[in-house]
């Protein structure tokens, strides 16, 4: 079966029409309309870097509120460890040792987040490991059967671990 468009002769795939046609209908409403070749418009560079500045910026903030949130912690749980109390042993218990040093390790961890951030290259992208691993499952061409979808999910995946990226573990 041909295409119905008049003056197609190509091989008919839905609606009584090619692939080409069937697709102008289904995004422009007509088999006719053509639109020019050429580059597609996208977001302007700056912009984007903007943007991405801006998310930074927003993170850094957020993680020097939660880095000054657990000093303060810190601090109040060594006041509290070096108050002298009279009927208890001067050494505070166990648990409270293992929170101290569990804070400490929180602090350290942000702090190398907080600098592994700003101190990689500018366009490298940050994200979760999580939220990475989800992504690249999506990706991951063995998930259809269909070749077609495939061999697409096989070029996005290529591209997503081509991109420069560095991992942070979000709690």
């Amino acid at each position: 079966m041909r295409c119905k468009v008049e003056g197609c002769a190509s091989q008919a795939v839905a609606g009584g029409m090619c692939a080409k046609h069937y697709m102008r209908v289904k995004r422009r409403g007509d088999p006719n309309v053509r639109l020019r070749p050429g580059p597609k418009p996208g977001p302007a560079p700056a912009a984007a870097a903007a943007s991405e500045l801006a998310a930074l910026r927003a993170e850094a903030a957020a993680l020097r509120q939660e880095n000054a949130g657990l000093q303060r912690e810190l601090t109040k749980a060594r006041a509290a460890a070096a108050k002298p109390n009279p009927p208890k042993p001067a050494k505070p218990p166990r648990p409270r040792d293992e929170e101290i040093a569990s804070l400490r390790r929180r602090v350290r961890k942000l702090r190398a987040d907080f600098d592994r951030i700003f101190q990689s290259p500018r366009r490298m992208l940050v994200i979760s490991r999580a939220d990475r691993r989800k992504i690249q499952a999506a990706l991951h061409p063995d998930t259809t059967t269909d070749p077609a979808r495939k061999q697409r999910l096989t070029v996005a995946s290529q591209i997503f671990n081509s991109l420069r990226m560095t991992d942070v573990e979000l709690d």
